[in-house]
């Protein structure tokens, strides 16, 4: 089990940039090879539907406004790209491969990121997503929901702003359903890489499906020891609680479980979900 290959969807924003710095510090602790890719859409895709008749000029300028904005973007991409790449010594090569320092590739698809992702997240090992702040989140929620759920794939959610490490220092959200397991599991090539390991308890009715003692009992058998702290939500909710102890103890990753049904889910996926995916303000590792 391993994290040889990780998958960031680049769009030409500034949020670029901070996907890019927080797969590349992954990278870097798991030693694996980070494939950018920019998404662009068709530009033929920018003609509005309308029953009325467009002239060919108008038609034309659409297509000259959508490719101006395409390229626009891509060599704003390109440009995150290689600043990214330099400022993290990341190894810029033509083929994937994979060595002891990070390497990585840039490429462009055409088609909306919703399909290039069932396309593509199938063979990845992890997929990096930009944060949700902002008015663009929708752009990613919904191809972040089906790489988890469709292509059963773990994803990294950034924070709004890049990490100097990440799995360096990991908190884990654990309430023993399922879904936790299944994000444990997942995330085990980074935890064998961590410095430090807690586990933060989501028990709002003192009960657990999978003890606790068994999820520390199986990272032990991986060479990795965890801690444990009590979150009970009496004064916050789950999610608020979630990060304050990741600020407080200067934690650099999040592990949660990802679209199921157990607490850490409604908290995370439902009402509470949207606090803690837009004011993180470090990387969450979702699995399903």
């Amino acid at each position: 089990m391993s994290i040889a290959k990780i998958l960031v969807p680049l769009s030409g924003s500034q949020k670029d940039r901070v996907s890019l710095e927080t797969a590349f510090a992954l990278a870097k602790r798991v030693h694996a090879f980070v494939d950018a890719v920019f998404v662009h859409p068709d530009v033929r895709e920018a003609m509005p539907m309308s029953d009325m008749p467009i002239s060919p000029e108008i038609m034309q300028s659409i297509i000259d406004a959508a490719d101006a904005a395409k390229k626009a973007a891509a060599n704003a991409a390109r440009e995150s790209f290689s600043m990214a790449a330099a400022r993290c010594d990341a190894k810029i090569v033509s083929v994937p491969e994979k060595g002891d320092t990070v390497t990585t590739t840039y490429r462009e698809e055409t088609g909306h990121l919703r399909d290039v992702m069932d396309r593509e997240a199938g063979l990845s090992d992890l997929v990096v997503f930009p944060s949700m702040a902002g008015t663009d989140s929708e752009n990613v929620r919904q191809p972040l929901i089906d790489v988890l759920t469709r292509q059963g794939r773990p994803v990294l959610l950034c924070a709004e702003r890049a990490c100097k490490t990440v799995g360096s220092a990991v908190l884990i959200g654990w309430d023993g359903g399922a879904a936790a397991a299944q994000a444990l599991t997942a995330a085990l090539p980074v935890l064998e890489k961590a410095d430090a390991v807690q586990f933060a308890c989501v028990r709002p009715d003192n009960t657990s499906e999978r003890p606790l003692r068994d999820a520390k009992e199986y990272l032990s058998l991986h060479g990795v020891k965890a801690c444990e702290t009590l979150i009970s939500g009496p004064k916050l909710s789950i999610a608020e609680e979630l990060l304050e102890t990741a600020e407080a103890s200067e934690y650099d990753l999040l592990v949660c479980g990802g679209y199921g049904h157990s607490r850490i889910l409604e908290t995370v996926f439902g009402g509470t979900t949207d606090y803690l995916l837009s004011h993180a303000t470090i990387p969450i590792f979702l699995a399903h």
